[in-house]
C-alpha cells in the first residue's frame, strides 16, 4: 500500500479512539447526574449534552448537560449542571461531583396516565430518607 493510505488509516483509527473516548466520558457523566437526581428522589425525563466551547471556567474535565426532571409533587423542572471531577483530590480517578448552575420550575405537571383497572398496581412510597434509618434499626 502506498504510504500516502496507510497515514490516513492511523489518523483515522486515532480519532476514532478520541471520538468513542468523549462519547463513554459522556455517557458515564450522563449516569452521575441521574444518580445525583435519583438520590434526591427526584426523576430524570431528558438530559442532553450541551457543547460548550469551554466548559467550565474553574474545572479542567468537565461537562455541561441541559436536564428536564419531575420532583415528588409532579413539577417539571428545567436546568443546567455541570459535572467535574474535582482537582483537590486525584484528578485522574477522584469521584465526580454535579454542579447544578440554574434551576427553573416550567409550572406544568407530569400528565395522568389512564389505565385499566384490572392492571393498577399500588402506588410506590415516597422516597424518605427516615424510613430507610427505621428500617436499618430494626434488624
Amino acid at each position: 500500500m502506498r504510504p500516502e493510505i496507510l497515514l490516513a488509516i492511523a489518523i483515522g483509527f486515532v480519532l476514532g479512539i478520541v471520538a468513542l473516548q468523549i462519547f463513554l466520558f459522556t455517557l458515564f457523566y450522563r449516569e452521575q447526574i441521574k444518580k445525583d437526581l435519583r438520590e434526591k428522589c427526584y426523576r430524570p425525563i431528558h438530559i442532553r449534552w450541551r457543547l460548550s466551547p469551554f466548559g467550565s471556567p474553574y474545572h479542567v474535565d468537565s461537562a455541561n448537560f441541559n436536564v428536564l426532571y419531575s420532583d415528588w409533587d409532579g413539577f417539571i423542572h428545567k436546568a443546567t449542571c455541570i459535572v467535574y471531577r474535582p482537582l483537590m483530590g486525584n484528578p485522574f480517578w477522584g469521584s465526580l461531583r454535579v454542579e447544578w448552575l440554574t434551576d427553573t420550575i416550567t409550572g406544568q405537571e407530569l400528565p395522568e396516565v389512564q389505565v385499566d383497572t384490572e392492571i393498577i398496581r399500588p402506588k410506590l412510597k415516597k422516597c424518605d430518607d427516615s424510613s430507610d434509618t427505621k428500617n436499618s434499626s430494626e434488624n
